[in-house]
């Protein structure tokens, strides 16, 4: 996800019909966008002639021009940037907000996801092992949820945990036992062979 954050100045002496003509526009791109999933979140706050744009892309960044070509020609300039031929009309703020944070068990999760595409069985200890059934239930629940920030994780797991199925069908690299452990070191000794029975 790709988060941006920017600034533009209306032109004064605007009318209500234009304003309101460019808002439903720039609401049917957002929501076009937010259809194909290239766009999770556009909120835009007007304080007088100041309009703050919040921007959550997946993928890659979109740039704010463009999104309203009705809204756009409401704005002023500002002047061109030191390598920029032509006049902006939308300038980039710097991230003062704790929008980065993680603020989901998913965001949480998603930055635990190890090289290998699985996650350790003390999911925030990088010293304990990498757990496939463990993993395989993360993976499932990210499906569940459908949501698109999630899909390079879950595409990253499958393999990962296919390579931990033998040629007879059994799950390898899996805990010996879920018991609550009264330690970290508990979790990280409990067994990884495989037993009948």
């Amino acid at each position: 996800m790709v988060r941006a954050s920017f600034h533009a100045v209306l032109h004064s002496g605007i009318d209500a019909v234009s304003l309101a003509a460019a808002m439903q526009e720039f609401s049917q791109t957002v929501e076009g966008l937010r259809q194909a999933h290239q766009l999770l979140t556009a909120s835009l706050f007007r304080y007088q002639a100041h309009l703050f744009l919040y921007l959550e892309s997946v993928g890659t960044a979109l740039a704010p021009d463009g999104l309203s070509p009705l809204l756009d020609a409401l704005l002023c300039p500002w002047p061109a940037a030191v390598s920029e031929a032509l006049p902006r009309r939308w300038v980039a703020m710097q991230p003062y907000f704790y929008h980065d944070i993680p603020t989901t068990a998913g965001d949480w999760l998603r930055e635990r996801h190890t090289e290998n595409g699985l996650w350790r069985t003390i999911v925030d200890d990088e010293t304990s092992y990498e757990e496939v059934s463990a993993s395989a239930g993360i993976a499932a629940a990210m499906i569940a949820k459908g949501n698109p920030l999630h899909i390079k994780y879950i595409n990253k797991s499958i393999p990962c945990m296919l390579a931990n199925v033998s040629p007879d069908g059994r799950v390898l690299n899996v805990s010996g036992g879920t018991a609550v452990m009264k330690d970290a070191d508990g979790y990280r000794s409990i067994s990884r062979d495989w037993i009948q029975g």
